[in-house]
């Protein structure tokens, strides 16, 4: 026999089965893929989103390219075969789209600017990764500092002066 739990929420009869954790309901709106995890819900879990690439536009995109290969030790996986290029590269387990900016701004590394400010990259030793990129001629723009969640990050520029940076976290970290 299930042990069922109903609620109504936002005008849905949500009925959740703790003992499987499948979770129904009806409404009148267009259906929403719900998954039940530990007792929370988690709407439109059928969409199974990650994040796949970030999106950098460059002034010299082919130049920016070759920083993030010979700095950080991206892969070139593809290009456009233009000039100038539009390129994907991989960087740990994510990808990084890099194409001609239309227009550029002077305070790209102004971390205080609303939007998108900078690219976190995890690292086991943020000494051990300062140290390597300090010897490929990276500057680094302050000393580490806490990081928010536990841990701790050191800024950097990339070569068009976009902010990156490194967080270290502590060993078994998890939120």
């Amino acid at each position: 026999m299930a042990l069922t739990c109903r609620t109504a929420v936002l005008g849905l009869d949500i009925a959740n089965d703790l003992s499987t954790k499948a979770v129904s309901f009806q409404s009148n709106n267009p259906p929403l893929d719900f998954l039940s995890r530990d007792g929370v819900l988690f709407f439109n879990a059928g969409m199974n989103i990650s994040i796949e690439h970030v999106g950098l536009p460059a002034k010299d995109s082919a130049a920016l390219a070759a920083w993030y290969e010979r700095v950080l030790g991206a892969r070139h996986l593809w290009d456009n075969g233009e000039q100038p290029p539009s390129c994907l590269l991989a960087l740990g387990g994510a990808w990084i789209e890099i194409y001609p900016a239309g227009v550029s701004r002077p305070d790209t590394a102004d971390n205080q600017l609303a939007g998108f400010r900078h690219l976190a990259l995890r690292v086991p030793s943020l000494e051990a990764a300062r140290a390597e990129l300090e010897q490929r001629g990276v500057k680094f723009t302050g000393e580490p500092r806490p990081a928010a969640g536990g841990g701790k990050i050191l800024f950097f520029e990339d070569g068009e002066g976009n902010l990156l940076h490194f967080v270290e976290r502590p060993e078994g970290f998890s939120l």
